[in-house]
């Protein structure tokens, strides 16, 4: 008998089901996982956002401009140890990313992400670029732009694209210099297959492991840019309000009727410049100004810039502020955003070795070829060298005092040293290079070892040769005829 009134004698079955489950039972600790990324409106928002900020706004335009000059300004060189390979690689470079690759920087700057679709005909490999706004942005696999291993979410395997103007969506494949059969299951590989429109390079930033697409540098800022854009217009209207006066009349003793009598012969309008007024002590001019306390607007707007700045750490000073900056404190205010920018730096790194070693891989080269791959690109600042060459010297000597008093082993020594170099640019093995100078040490040794034997055996030739290097004529004498003798 129930509470309700009805008696219920029946057992309930659960109705039989040809699958099973797994997850029945459990619930996700983190929620979703499909919103690990911005819904579709959001993603595309935050795309036009950026671009309309970078485009309008200056202070946007140097968030964005002035990391990639840093990044890339003075070129990148990709090179090969081995001649055949480093041609393969310089007539890439130069068909593709040669004047391009600041601009697919800054659009992966701008919006967190870059698709390259590749083309590949007779071992020879180019690169292309899709937009953002070309890419589905769904947040689930159903409707998402990028496809992600369902084995491995680190990894993507597939982009979508938009309808175009004919209804046709496109699927590309998402390449790496690898096989499939080494970083894909079987499931994944077959998943991969669907992708038959082509192949593309994926890469993006600031994203979580399982994430599907980056993030902009400026989303996070993009409110206070423009709340600083309309202070700014704000105070450029305050401005000309301050500038703006009027004129103050005080006139003892006369009456209103008076007054606008005045009014109205002209006898109150303001003097031309450089003109005569006259009038008793019965009259006042006063010209009366606004004061909007200009002071607290500056400290407005250096407060605003420098939050915006700091959500890119980039330094105040470089952006015109240097009220309370000198070399010292400027240079520590530096220090985080070279990090930052050497991870960033390596992460394009990275990934344009990715593409070089799938061009290399595209016409014929092993596995082992690809090791020879090097990217260079710019320091990102120049190095005071002074100081750590002072640093070595006196490390150095430091280091001899200690291996001479058995305090550590040469092999140490060696690796302190190797490390007080890295600042300095030059990167190398320290235990390979202290085994070629101890071999080079001994052979030196033995070669002066050989001289001295040879001395020991035949003094007297040897003090013949050295008398004759210091210019000893009595030497040089002996073994001239007599006729010459006599003419020295």
């Amino acid at each position: 008998m129930s509470g309700y009134g009805f008696v219920n004698n029946k057992r309930l079955i659960e109705a039989a089901s040809t699958q099973i489950d797994e997850d029945y039972g459990w619930s996700r600790i983190t929620g979703n996982d499909y919103h690990r990324d911005l819904n579709p409106i959001q993603r595309q928002r935050a795309i036009d956002i950026s671009h309309k900020l970078w485009e309008s706004n200056f202070l946007a335009d140097r968030m964005i401009e002035l990391p990639i000059a840093y990044l890339v300004g003075e070129g990148v060189k990709v090179v090969h140890e081995n001649k055949h390979w480093q041609d393969v690689l310089t007539l890439f470079w130069k068909r593709n990313y040669d004047g391009h690759l600041k601009a697919y920087m800054r659009s992966c700057h701008l919006v967190g992400d870059l698709c390259q679709p590749v083309f590949s005909a007779n071992g020879t490999t180019n690169v292309g670029f899709i937009p953002p706004w070309v890419i589905k942005s769904g947040d689930c696999d159903e409707y998402a732009g990028v496809i992600l291993d369902p084995d491995n979410p680190v990894r993507a395997i597939g982009i979508v694209t938009n309808q175009d103007a004919f209804g046709v969506e496109r699927k590309f494949k998402v390449v790496y210099p690898f096989d499939d059969n080494e970083i894909f299951t079987q499931r994944t590989i077959q998943l991969r297959e669907q992708f038959a429109d082509g192949e593309c390079f994926y890469f993006k930033i600031k994203s979580l492991p399982n994430g599907r697409y980056g993030r902009g540098d400026l989303i996070p800022t993009a409110d206070f840019i423009t709340a600083y854009d309309d202070a700014l217009f704000s105070e450029t209207e305050r401005n000309a309000f301050m500038k703006a006066f009027f004129w103050d009349i005080e006139l003892t003793g006369k009456t209103q009727e008076e007054i606008n009598k005045m009014q109205s012969k002209g006898v109150l309008n303001p003097p031309q410049a450089g003109g005569v007024r006259a009038h008793n002590e019965s009259v006042k001019w006063n010209a009366v100004a606004p004061n909007l306390n200009q002071n607290d607007s500056v400290s407005y707007l250096r407060f605003m810039r420098n939050i915006i700045t700091s959500g890119l750490t980039l330094p105040s000073t470089w952006f015109a502020d240097g009220a309370d900056a000198n070399r010292a404190n400027s240079e520590g205010m530096s220090e985080p955003t070279f990090k930052v920018l050497t991870e960033r730096q390596e992460e394009w790194r990275r990934y344009l070795i990715q593409v070089c070693s799938f061009v290399l891989k595209q016409a014929g080269a092993s596995d082992k070829d690809l090791e020879g791959i090097r990217l260079d690109m710019p320091e990102l600042t120049a190095k005071d060298t002074s100081r750590y060459a002072a640093a070595m010297a006196q490390a150095t000597n430091a280091v001899v005092v200690q291996i001479g008093e058995g305090l550590i082993t040469r092999e140490v020594g060696a690796r302190l040293l190797a490390t007080l170099a890295l600042p300095m640019g030059v990167e190398y093995d320290a235990v390979a290079e202290l085994e070629k100078a101890q071999e080079q040490l001994k052979k030196e040794k033995e070669e002066q070892e050989l001289k001295d034997a040879s001395h020991d055996e035949n003094p007297f030739e040897q003090s013949e040769n050295d008398d004759a290097q210091n210019g000893d004529v009595s030497v040089q004498d002996s073994k001239l005829p007599n006729d010459t003798k006599e003419s020295v």
